[in-house]
């Protein structure tokens, strides 16, 4: 049939039916955005919510979850944050960290991490539990305080096993050694090490006498633990801070920042390395004192000289 036969424009046709395809492949976009977003969280109810310890002594809340699926990935806890005392809050921040036990909670995976982003208010009953801060850490009984009122609860306890285990876990995450948080757990209750530096002494027939290792296991978390001896520098830098008055988040980005004005750990009070940081950071003098207080303390300088027994080259920048 030709053109002249219809009563109507065939250009006109193909233009309206153009133009509902492409209405239709939005949709179709529109709904595989909505349908990924949907994967990518889910509501579940806290069972319960315990306290445990952070790189520096600072106490954070994990909820723990009735069992659901994101991504394919089961989820059973996730992190609240750290604890403060409520009293000193804000009003608008008292509402966003009100999670009770009972309640029910949107889970979503944001940047990677899975974290509530919502309590469904309307779901609760008033059977809900509020959470209570324990009076001491519940890694090891120390008294527990908050340095100031801004600040988050923090155990004042010198030897922490809930500390070594936090600083052990995000040590080994830095130098790329990927330790099984289980194993981790082992490792310290069973003082077979008392910091990040001890894995550099751990022996084979050390490892076999832990659970669930066998000798390929063991030879593999060796192998790692020797490649994490040739560490790069914002590495190191960052796993430094850590093990001092720096919470994990902030000693991995001060660490990528040092690396950049740094040649070597030792440049870490450099003139001119201190001066960038005030130029550039938020309350510097706060930092500064912080890094004199690092690298002049004894803690520091022992850590340091028993990862040089251990084996670590500490770097320095190729071509300085």
């Amino acid at each position: 049939m030709s053109e002249k036969e219809l009563d109507y424009n065939t250009h006109l046709v193909v233009w309206g039916d153009h133009r509902l395809s492409k209405q239709r492949s939005k949709l179709i976009s529109r709904g595989r955005e909505i349908a990924e977003s949907l994967d990518k969280l889910a509501l579940t109810v806290v069972r319960d919510i315990i306290v445990e310890i952070d790189t520096n002594g600072s106490l954070k809340r994990r909820a723990i979850l009735d069992p659901v699926s994101i991504e394919g990935k089961l989820i059973t806890d996730v992190s609240l944050g750290y604890a403060f005392n409520e009293k000193n809050l804000l009003p608008e921040r008292k509402e966003s960290y009100d999670f009770r036990i009972g309640d029910t909670v949107t889970i979503e995976r944001i940047s990677g991490f899975f974290m509530p982003t919502n309590v469904v208010k309307e779901k609760r009953t008033g059977n809900e539990k509020v959470f209570t801060m324990p009076d001491k850490c519940p890694a090891c009984g120390s008294k527990i305080e908050t340095p100031r009122p801004d600040c988050a609860y923090r155990c004042t306890g010198t030897a922490c096993p809930g500390r070594i285990k936090a600083q052990l876990m995000a040590f080994s995450d830095l130098m790329r050694m990927d330790l099984d948080p289980e194993l981790a757990r082992e490792l310290v209750d069973k003082k077979m090490v008392w910091d990040p530096a001890d894995l550099y002494f751990l022996r084979k027939k050390d490892l076999m006498q832990l659970n669930k290792m066998d000798e390929d296991s063991a030879q593999r978390l060796l192998d790692a633990i020797e490649k994490s001896r040739h560490p790069e520098l914002v590495d190191i830098l960052s796993a430094l801070l850590m093990t001092g008055d720096f919470p994990l988040g902030k000693s991995i980005g001060l660490g990528i920042e040092l690396s950049v004005h740094c040649n070597s750990i030792s440049d870490l009070l450099d003139a001119g390395v201190l001066a960038r940081i005030k130029s550039i950071w938020i309350k510097p003098n706060d930092l500064i004192k912080k890094l004199h207080k690092l690298m002049y303390d004894s803690t520091t300088s022992k850590f340091l000289e028993k990862l040089k027994r251990g084996g670590v080259i500490f770097p320095r920048k190729s071509g300085d």
